[in-house]
C-alpha cells in the first residue's frame, strides 16, 4: 500500500485548471511538485507535471494549434493506472484542501486562503497482485 499526502496547495485558475498541489509519497521517499488539478462540468482530474521547452529567444515552444509544447516527466503503465492515480490525487485534494469549495477565511491581504488542512485524511492505494 502507498499513502500520499498534500504538502501544499496553490490556487491558480486558468481555463480548466484550478490550482497546483505538491504531493508527498513517504513510502517511496518521493515528493512530486506542481501537480495540476483541473475541473470542468463536474469532472475533476489531476495532471502530473511535464517539461516545457524554450526556443533560442527564451520563448515557450508552441504546437501549431498554439498550445504550449510539453513532454511528460512521468509515464504510466496503462490508461487505467493513470486514471486511478488521478482519482486518488483528486480525492486527497478534496479531503485536505478547500479547492472545490469556498475558502475557509480571508487572510489579511484580501485573497482567499487555500492552505492544506493537515495530514488527518489519508488515501491508500493497493497494487493488483499484492
Amino acid at each position: 500500500m502507498t499513502s500520499l499526502y498534500i504538502r501544499s496547495a496553490r490556487r491558480s485558475e486558468l481555463k480548466t485548471r484550478i490550482g497546483f498541489v505538491d504531493l508527498d509519497v513517504p513510502s517511496l521517499g518521493l515528493i512530486i511538485m506542481k501537480v495540476a488539478i483541473h475541473q470542468q462540468r463536474g469532472h475533476r482530474w489531476a495532471v502530473l507535471p511535464g517539461s516545457r521547452f524554450r526556443d533560442e529567444d527564451g520563448e515557450l515552444v508552441r504546437e501549431d494549434s498554439g498550445k504550449i509544447y510539453s513532454v511528460p516527466v512521468f509515464e504510466h503503465h496503462s490508461e487505467q493506472t493513470k486514471q486511478t492515480l488521478s482519482d486518488v490525487i483528486v480525492k486527497q485534494v478534496e479531503l485536505e484542501t478547500d479547492f472545490f469549495g469556498a475558502p475557509k477565511g480571508e487572510p489579511e491581504h484580501g485573497r482567499p486562503s487555500w492552505r492544506v488542512r493537515g495530514r488527518a485524511a489519508l488515501i491508500r492505494t493497493q497494487r493488483k497482485g499484492r
